[in-house]
């Protein structure tokens, strides 16, 4: 029996049939409402050969749901395949069952098997996209910007549970951060766009991204410096000039070793964790607020949460809690 003509509705549960025009397949769209037995039933036909599942986003998407901020039209979809598998959509629909909260999604139903490697194959829309598209572009190298947004958040989230910070990506067991969660998480953050803007004016960020990789710069910059604008100044100057030290204190100056180890073990293809890095930073900075200098030991404690010592470091947590809580005053 010919599926009927396709015709203008609106409600859930009632189907629309298009034409594929390649393949001449029937194929229909129809919102319908994902409950825990119908999600359930779906993950029952999942393809065999579908992607791993992945908890960090099926408790993501959960999370959404629970708050009520999944969006029904943002052109994700359930795929059923002609031959009646589930060929995506398995994270939302995993999500549905750990929410326990029904949802209506768009379902899609008669997609050619054959069509299965076409799927995904395009590029996933990255942070530096999403502030494009949302106007945010804080008018410089949007990928620059991107990467410390997504580093004050890592950084934030790792102070607030007290664990290490020891990758770019953050915490291994922590949720997804979609790039919705940074943009709201970016609007939390007190005068953000100033304090970029005033470090791609005062500096030369490609020469400092040659010691000190430019997520860091961006973070410790933004936090540093609301503890002391101009020590913070000194160092990344220092930085930017391969050493030269800003403060005049030359081979003595913190900051000119930081950036002598820092490119001694470049150049010894020695691995720099994000962790070390803040380490140093800390360490550099704190001797020069204090002005006792010792030499910076690299073979430290590695379990130390960031900004656990040191000058202004209670003053920078506190500021990192902040942005985790929406407390968007300075």
């Amino acid at each position: 029996m010919p599926p009927p003509p396709p015709k203008k509705v609106n409600g859930v549960g009632e189907p629309v049939y298009l034409t594929d025009p390649q393949t001449g397949s029937v194929i229909e769209f129809c919102f319908r409402e994902i409950t825990v037995n119908y999600a359930h039933q779906l993950l029952g036909r999942n393809f065999e050969n579908n992607r791993a599942l992945k908890d960090g986003i099926v408790n993501t998407y959960a999370k959404t749901i629970e708050n009520g901020l999944f969006k029904v039209a943002n052109g994700e979809s359930i795929k059923m395949s002609d031959r009646g598998a589930l060929i995506d959509g398995q994270h939302r629909l995993e999500a549905v069952i750990k929410s326990g909260v029904s949802q209506t999604m768009l379902v899609i139903k008669g997609i050619p098997h054959d069509n299965l490697l076409s799927l995904d194959s395009g590029v996933k829309r990255s942070l530096a996209d999403a502030l494009r598209i949302t106007g945010d572009d804080y008018g410089y190298r949007l990928t620059s910007v991107a990467s410390g947004i997504r580093m004050l958040d890592n950084l934030a989230y790792s102070v607030e549970n007290d664990i290490v910070h020891n990758a770019v990506s953050g915490a291994r067991k922590r949720a997804v951060r979609t790039n919705e969660d940074l943009i709201i998480f970016a609007s939390r953050v007190p005068q953000l766009r100033e304090v970029i803007g005033r470090f791609h004016q005062q500096f030369k960020y490609g020469k400092i991204e040659k010691c000190l990789p430019m997520s860091i710069s961006i973070a410790l910059f933004y936090l540093y410096g609301s503890v002391n604008s101009e020590v913070t100044f000194s160092i990344f100057k220092t930085l930017e000039n391969r050493g030269f030290a800003f403060d005049g204190k030359g081979a003595s100056s913190p900051a000119f070793q930081m950036y002598t180890d820092i490119m001694d073990r470049k150049v010894k293809s020695v691995r720099i964790r994000s962790d070390d890095y803040i380490r140093v930073f800390s360490w550099c900075f704190d001797a020069m607020m204090t002005d006792d200098f010792k030499k910076y030991r690299w073979n430290t404690d590695k379990s130390e949460v960031p900004f656990s010592t040191g000058a202004g470091c209670k003053q920078i947590k506190d500021k990192l809690h902040n942005m985790l809580k929406g407390n968007t005053r300075g």
